[in-house]
């Protein structure tokens, strides 16, 4: 997969410096997860300081890879556009096993991308699926930095672009969505279990209501961030603020 990216970039006239930049910012980039939609409760993932894993939200996960249960997050962006709570996490732990795919898989399965225009079959989405696996998600950070320097000449607009717009270049697998949605484009990394977060595994945890501060134990409070504003459009500025500090 990084050959191919790399085969992308030899054949284009690109910023030497742009790989090196995407670099230092793929180190250091969290995985994001988002939570606490409507009726949803979340206080219990910092009570027992850990993300459950769910069922698998595709056939081609539980088929394919024989994954039953999993715990979704995006690679340095809060790209899932629902919840209220953001938890960053420092790293990728080497267990349990976890994969990642430079789009939403959930998106890609139920056919809501594109390819020239084109809506894919079935066996189009799972063969895309397929192809486009890091089969060791631990190594998403060596696989992210080429990938963002292919996609954008400054690395930091993976982060920073809005959650309905497009990178600068069509990504390597050529989808993209009717309604400009990111989730075509940005990193999905799949932990095939539970996820431990004791405050001393998270960057920050980012909040868009304030009243919400209460409800965290108070040895996660320190790592809170509440947005300035509950808008969705400024809750998502805010998690992309905090990734980039």
């Amino acid at each position: 997969m990084i050959d191919e990216l790399r085969s992308r970039w030899d054949s284009a006239s690109r910023d030497a410096t742009t790989l090196t930049r995407a670099s230092d910012l793929a180190s250091r980039l969290p995985l994001v997860h988002r939570t606490g939609q409507p009726g949803q409760s979340w206080k219990s993932i910092f009570q027992d300081a850990r993300l459950k894993g769910k069922t698998s939200g595709t056939r081609w996960e539980r088929e394919a890879l024989g994954v039953e249960k999993t715990t979704y997050f995006f690679w340095g962006c809060g790209t899932y556009p629902k919840g209220t709570v953001a938890m960053l996490l420092d790293g990728v732990l080497p267990d349990p096993r976890c994969t990642a795919t430079p789009f939403d898989t959930g998106g890609c399965e139920a056919g809501f991308f594109v390819r020239d225009g084109r809506t894919l079959t079935e066996a189009e989405n799972w063969s895309t699926l397929d192809r486009f696996t890091l089969d060791d998600g631990a190594r998403v950070s060596e696989y992210g930095a080429h990938y963002i320097a292919d996609l954008f000449d400054d690395p930091l607009d993976y982060v920073r672009l809005a959650q309905y717009s497009r990178p600068q270049r069509p990504p390597v697998h050529e989808l993209a969505s009717p309604t400009d949605d990111r989730r075509a484009w940005t990193i999905e990394v799949r932990v095939h279990g539970d996820v431990p977060v004791p405050p001393e595994r998270l960057r920050k945890v980012v909040l868009r209501r304030r009243n919400q501060l209460r409800e965290l134990p108070p040895r996660y409070r320190r790592l809170a961030v509440v947005s300035s504003s509950e808008s969705e459009d400024d809750f998502g500025r805010e998690i992309a603020e905090q990734v980039l500090s």
